[in-house]
C-alpha cells in the first residue's frame, strides 16, 4: 500500500517535471458538449504548492485550536475546583469566626461573674485571690 502511494507520487512528480501542459476534459452525462481546458504545467505546479500550503495551514490551525480549547477546558476545571475549595474555606472561616465570637462572649460573661464574686468576697471580708488571667501569665508555657 505504501509502495503504491510512493509510486503514484513519483509518477505525479515526473509528470509535472517533464510535461509542459495538461488538458482537462469535462464530459457531461446527458451528452451535451464536451468541454476542454488546457492548463500550463507551471501553473498546475504553483496551484499544487498553494493547495498543499493551505492544507498544512488548515491542519496546523485545527491542531492549535484543539490544543487551546483543551487547555482552556483544563483551566476552567481547575478554576472551578479552586472556587469550590475557596467557598468551603470561607464557610469554615465564618463558622470559626462565629465560634470565636461565642467564646469571647462567654469569656466576657465569666469575667463579669468573677468580678461580682470578688466584690462579694471583699464585702464579706474574705481574702480575695489573684485574678485568673494574672496566674496564666505567670505560668511558664
Amino acid at each position: 500500500m505504501i509502495q503504491q502511494i510512493r509510486d503514484l507520487l513519483n509518477w505525479v512528480r515526473e509528470s509535472l517535471r517533464n510535461d509542459s501542459s495538461y488538458t482537462m476534459m469535462v464530459v457531461p452525462d446527458n451528452g451535451r458538449e464536451i468541454q476542454k481546458k488546457s492548463i500550463d504545467a507551471e501553473n498546475l505546479r504553483k496551484f499544487s504548492y498553494i493547495a498543499c500550503g493551505l492544507a498544512a495551514f488548515f491542519v496546523t490551525s485545527l491542531g492549535a485550536t484543539y490544543f487551546l480549547v483543551s487547555r482552556s477546558n483544563a483551566n476552567a476545571a481547575e478554576l472551578a475546583e479552586f472556587r469550590r475549595t475557596k467557598q468551603a474555606q470561607e464557610q469554615k472561616l465564618q463558622e470559626l469566626s462565629a465560634m470565636a465570637e461565642s467564646v469571647q462572649k462567654d469569656m466576657a460573661a465569666l469575667s463579669k461573674i468573677e468580678e461580682q464574686v470578688r466584690d462579694q468576697m471583699k464585702q464579706a471580708g474574705l481574702e480575695v485571690p489573684a485574678p485568673v488571667a494574672s496566674k496564666k501569665e505567670e505560668q511558664p508555657g
